[in-house]
């Protein structure tokens, strides 16, 4: 029997005032959430608000660690080549310091253009991007536990490089690599240097293949293929009863809301998006199979809103109230169906 998978929040300082975003935290904190995410991003998460206002995510984690006090947080995730890994080290350990030792570390390699060209950054090839997110995991490691660091690598060089103070939690933060698509070389980096890999994936069985993937993979470098966690990020839209028509929900959402029209919003959730949508019944037996499926935390991605049982309300009051029925409702029956 697996155990009571942990719910998270992920949330979307896209659009939304800091006084909302800032709201999203305490309430997911006050609601007994483990963890809230957000995204790393220059620019809106996806190319259908790319001119939206987008918060920097390590400003909003810094705010974000002193308006709350026990929920864990955390980027999801930090692409390679944003930010130099030495700087990146130094702010992470940093924050964790502020933060009470609550910081999870989302990274993986940038899979959107419109996130580093426009913006003076390059934007390699695959096989170039994965190879400078392994040099800056190295490096940031290193530097979180070592008293002096030098690294010659194809990408970056220190030279006696030290970091003080050491971020709090031991032996760091966690680290979590967030899978898109690939099976190829990205499980292999996750099994190397991986506390937790999330799924950003439509297809269960993908997930669970690529699970089995990444524990195999543990096993061939002789790591303890149980330590290691996997998070999946979930739209979840809770309903009183009824069937939803989920594509003329997407088609209201693409006109009304992301103005992208209805084929755009369609085959991004057909690509991208796992969709829990149902009484919270429905919802609690999905999340139970997620947990048979070997997922230890379900995040509730906010990103397609709180589902049409809220189209009445303005959004982020849509997405509390929704989180409120699922710690009030859906957590309950979890519990019940998981408990030993």
């Amino acid at each position: 029997m697996p155990e009571v998978p942990k719910f998270d929040v992920y949330l979307i300082p896209v659009d939304t005032t800091w006084i909302d975003v800032r709201r999203m935290a305490t309430e997911a904190e006050r609601l007994g959430f483990h963890s809230m995410w957000i995204h790393d991003n220059v620019v809106g998460p996806v190319p259908w608000q790319p001119t939206a206002a987008s918060y920097d995510a390590w400003s909003v984690l810094g705010a974000l660690g002193e308006a709350t006090s026990r929920i864990r947080l955390g980027p999801l995730v930090t692409p390679m080549g944003r930010r130099h890994p030495s700087v990146f080290a130094k702010m992470t350990a940093s924050l964790d310091n502020t933060c009470g030792g609550r910081l999870d570390v989302g990274m993986g390699p940038g899979d959107e253009p419109h996130q580093y060209e426009p913006w003076g950054l390059r934007f390699p090839t695959p096989a170039e991007r994965i190879a400078i997110l392994e040099e800056e995991l190295d490096i940031i490691k290193a530097l979180w536990t070592q008293e002096s660091v030098t690294y010659d690598g194809t990408h970056y060089h220190l030279k006696e490089a030290n970091l003080a103070p050491k971020p709090i939690q031991a032996p760091h933060p966690p680290i979590w690599v967030g899978l898109v698509f690939g099976r190829k070389v990205m499980p292999r980096v996750a099994a190397r240097h991986a506390d937790g890999v999330n799924f950003y994936s439509k297809q269960d069985d993908d997930v669970r293949a690529t699970i089995d993937q990444v524990q195999g993979l543990c096993s061939d470098i002789g790591r303890d293929p149980a330590r290691l966690k996997y998070s999946r990020c979930l739209t979840v839209w809770i309903t009183d009863g009824g069937a939803v028509d989920i594509d003329q929900e997407l088609k209201r959402l693409g006109s009304e809301v992301y103005a992208t029209g209805h084929e755009y919003l369609t085959n991004y959730a057909a690509e991208y998006e796992r969709m829990l949508v149902g009484p919270p019944e429905v919802i609690a037996e999905e999340i139970v199979a997620q947990a048979e499926l070997g997922i230890d935390q379900v995040i509730i991605n906010s990103i397609l809103g709180p589902g049409p049982a809220y189209r009445d309300v303005p959004r982020v009051d849509g997405i509390i109230r929704s989180w409120e029925r699922l710690t009030e409702e859906v957590r309950p029956m979890v519990e019940a169906e998981l408990a030993p």
